[in-house]
């Protein structure tokens, strides 16, 4: 089933925009609080039962997920990283259960894997073979390895740099990520 995104929509104004990920600002009020839309009507009935049935892996929620052909992704394993029951958090917090989602066993140990992968899926669909990321921390170490997965160059702003020559630097080692990945990639 195709991806039933439909719409951007603005959370401010409830102003509705065409499908599409390149819209930053509403085009009606100016505010950069925008939501993907999705025709969750035309799910079937039994999607929650079928899903089951696939990959355990994020791409088993293809239809809600914002990339158009899922037949040439880049992948490296991600999703259903393991939920750890914390009973003494529980306990203290008066609460009948807590879990911990374990993010570490993610394809380059950063929860930021999940929506690496999704952006960098959407960008090539678009065409897109270059882009500026404003991070250093586990942003950066996610879309280094999608992005040298992918053949995409990603380059790092760092805020607040003096010197123009700082502000914007090819994120070295972007290939160089991609073989310490936990899972869909030979370790070195």
């Amino acid at each position: 089933m195709p991806s039933l995104f439909e719409k951007m929509i603005c959370l401010d104004c409830g102003h509705e925009m065409p499908a599409d990920l390149a819209v930053n600002v509403c085009d009606s009020c100016g505010s950069v609080w925008l939501e993907a839309g999705y025709d969750y009507t035309a799910l079937p009935e039994d999607w929650h039962i079928k899903i089951r049935e696939r990959d355990t892996s994020l791409w088993r929620y293809e239809e809600l997920l914002p990339i158009k052909d899922m037949t040439k992704l880049i992948t490296m394993g991600e999703g259903w990283t393991p939920l750890i029951r914390a009973e003494r958090i529980a306990d203290e917090l008066g609460l009948n259960s807590v879990f911990i989602k374990d993010e570490r066993q993610s394809p380059t140990g950063s929860f930021k894997d999940r929506q690496g992968v999704v952006s960098i899926n959407a960008l090539r669909q678009r065409g897109i073979t270059e882009l500026v990321l404003a991070s250093t921390g586990n942003k950066a170490a996610a879309y280094a390895a999608y992005c040298a997965r992918a053949g995409v160059r990603v380059s790092r702003r760092r805020r607040g740099a003096s010197d123009p020559r700082e502000a914007d630097r090819p994120l070295e080692g972007a290939a160089a990520s991609a073989p310490r990945c936990a899972r869909g990639v030979a370790r070195s």
